[in-house]
């Protein structure tokens, strides 16, 4: 049986269980992790704790609705049992009414769902096996994106890989705040947190490259999950552009980590040049399905 359980009554030790059991399990769905992304999640609940599924939500004027949260990719079901069509089928069936519009990031493991009440969206994600030799990545590593490694190994670069969040933050803010104007700063500072609770637990790692004049170029935080490491946010500058500052940086992370039992979740995007250069590392697609779900009243819903 699934049920609706309301944010103060989930079993914390129970729901991250499933997380870290589950073939399909993510970081994003840790219960601090919710806590700090959307801090009044409630979730579904399969029996004791054997499958689970958060459910952010908020309200706009009457309605209450179920939304992706910044900073979470994939959320949907995590499982320790056998999930299948049907069961998938029962967790949206046990979407309380209430919420009018459901819109949510599922999981790659979620590849047999479907719904015809559901208007589902593939959407890419880059993964690199890294538990391989180096040369043996190199390899794979397209001419364009070998050809910018090498470009940025003349740009006096150099890399550190334990810096602030608010020196990441403030750089994207200050280079490409414009073009995320929807984000407030509440939204950031909800970054900022994510990112020291993360590093608190021992499973994050900010990292800045630096130019001759040891100013900050570009930055990624990275965030760890079991044999997962996650590309969770980034920052460039003019500067770390020309010099192919990204390139370094993911390089020498490449360099760092291969050999070893992970994979290097760059995340996906639906803008074709990140796809680009996340495919230029040699990385394979593992799409993951956007869902939504208008149950709006007729005369609102043509509108959303």
């Amino acid at each position: 049986m699934i049920e609706f359980v309301a944010h103060e009554e989930i079993d914390t030790v129970k729901w991250d269980r499933v997380i870290t059991r589950s073939d399909n399990g993510r970081i994003y769905g840790y219960s601090w992790y919710l806590d700090t992304v959307s801090p009044d999640w409630d979730g579904l609940v399969l029996n004791d704790y054997e499958a689970i599924m958060p459910i952010p939500s908020r309200a706009k004027g009457p309605f209450e609705y179920i939304y992706p949260p910044f900073w979470t990719q994939q959320l949907g079901v995590y499982s320790t049992v056998e999930m299948n069509a049907a069961l998938y089928r029962e967790f949206l069936n046990a979407i309380p009414k209430r919420f009018r519009f459901v819109e949510m990031y599922g999981n790659a493991g979620m590849k047999n769902f479907s719904d015809e009440r559901v208007r589902v969206e593939w959407r890419d994600n880059f993964e690199l096996d890294l538990n391989q030799s180096y040369e043996a990545i190199y390899e794979n590593y397209n001419k364009n994106t070998r050809r910018n490694i090498k470009k940025s190994k003349e740009g006096k670069l150099s890399r550190m890989t334990d810096v602030d969040p608010e020196s990441l933050i403030y750089t994207f803010r200050n280079h490409r705040g414009a073009e995320f104007s929807h984000f407030t700063d509440d939204d950031y500072n909800r970054l900022k947190h994510l990112m020291y609770v993360t590093m608190h637990r021992g499973l994050g790692s900010a990292q800045a490259v630096y130019d001759e004049t040891n100013t900050l170029v570009a930055g990624a935080f990275f965030a760890y999950f079991h044999n997962r490491v996650v590309f969770l946010f980034s920052c460039n500058t003019p500067t770390g552009m020309d010099k192919r500052a990204m390139f370094y940086l993911l390089d020498e992370f490449i360099i760092e980590h291969s050999s070893h039992p992970l994979h290097l979740d760059f995340e996906g995007s639906v803008d074709p040049n990140l796809a680009r250069f996340y495919g230029g590392f040699g990385a394979e697609n593992y799409p993951y399905p956007k869902l939504v779900w208008n149950r709006l009243p007729w005369y609102i819903r043509w509108i959303k």
